[in-house]
């Protein structure tokens, strides 16, 4: 993960379950989805170049990211000063306290500040195919086609996550890959940069609940 950040300046997360709704008939592969989207988020850090920088992945929750396995947490680079805040150091649960008040933003106004994810994975087109469970899933993978496989038989999907047929595809994507004999898959996000006049985000209850997290973590 890209932790190259030094001077943070703001921070924003975006959730995702303003995307649910029932399409279990038409992708069965959905009912998977619902959860993972009723209960992600992103979190992403912005630097004094205007740079993007993501916090944490699929499966990866951030708050594990903050206080740090691999080897040191976001937390505490800012607090020995690896990692800036303003161009200030700061204490650990300072910083860790300024996630807790970061906008929260749905797919809508993420997209209207011109943050747009995007999985970037390269896949083995019959794995992925096979993966389908219904006429509509396979006409999902097949309209990011024609595809040009590589000398491997590698196709490249890049998929927009701010739509919830893209979750579906990222899905299967990576169940794919899983049934493919091959290690975990490998996504990359890809943020554009800020775009026009930025979205307020709404007040929204905090959808991470801190103190569970923390327990486990102890």
């Amino acid at each position: 993960m890209d932790r190259t950040i030094t001077n943070e300046t703001e921070r924003f997360r975006i959730r995702f379950d303003d995307l649910i709704r029932d399409e279990s008939e038409r992708y069965p592969s959905s009912r998977y989805v619902h959860y993972n989207l009723q209960h992600q988020q992103f979190w992403i850090a912005k630097d004094d170049q205007d740079q993007l920088v993501l916090v944490n992945q699929f499966d990866q929750y951030p708050i594990s990211e903050l206080l740090g396995r691999k080897p040191m947490g976001l937390a505490l680079q800012v607090e020995k000063g690896l990692r800036l805040v303003g161009g200030q150091r700061m204490k650990a649960e300072e910083y860790i306290a300024l996630w807790r008040t970061a906008p929260v933003l749905t797919t809508d106004q993420a997209r209207a500040r011109g943050i747009q994810l995007v999985m970037t994975a390269d896949r083995v087109l019959d794995k992925a195919l096979a993966a389908a469970q219904s006429e509509a899933e396979t006409a999902l993978i097949q309209s990011y086609g024609p595809f040009e496989a590589s000398d491997s038989g590698l196709v490249e999907f890049k998929v927009d996550l701010s739509h919830f047929e893209g979750h579906v595809l990222m899905n299967m994507l990576r169940f794919a890959w899983g049934e493919s004999g091959r290690s975990a898959p490998v996504t990359r996000i890809v943020l554009s940069p800020p775009a026009g006049k930025p979205v307020e985000a709404p007040q929204v209850p905090m959808q991470v609940d801190w103190t569970q997290e923390l327990e486990a973590l102890v």
